[in-house]
């Protein structure tokens, strides 16, 4: 498991180095914890939790440990919209669309898809967030 302040860092060096494959079975993953798994379970927004929704559609708030709630968590804390989870953005604009922005801030941007990249877009298909 990784946390949102490593995982952007822990994505960028595995693509640099040469284990793209890696980076895109974690973005693949459908089980809990993933983004995949907020997705298929209907999210719209990135969750402050990765078990924020249990599979039965009730909330986990986290506060008891004997029904599965989260080691470590406070008690009570679930946001449905929490962008910390989100934290892989520049990831996916730039290693998985290619997207590059040539200057900083505003300018023109490169973009250069990666080929032979691995990623299953069907296996995505359909779901949008």
């Amino acid at each position: 498991q990784t946390g949102f302040p490593g995982t952007p860092h822990l994505l960028f060096a595995l693509s640099d180095h040469g284990r793209l494959d890696e980076a895109y079975a974690l973005l693949q993953q459908r089980t809990c914890p993933s983004w995949l798994y907020m997705i298929v379970s209907g999210a719209t927004t990135m969750w402050e939790r990765w078990d924020a929704l249990r599979p039965d559609g009730s909330v986990d708030m986290g506060d008891d440990q004997a029904d599965g709630g989260s080691a470590g968590m406070s008690g009570g804390m679930v946001s449905f919209n929490h962008y910390a989870v989100g934290a892989v953005g520049e990831w996916l604009h730039r290693r998985v669309a290619g997207i590059e922005p040539l200057k900083a801030v505003t300018g023109p941007s490169r973009v250069r898809p990666p080929v032979g990249w691995g990623l299953d877009l069907g296996a995505l298909a359909g779901h949008h967030a």
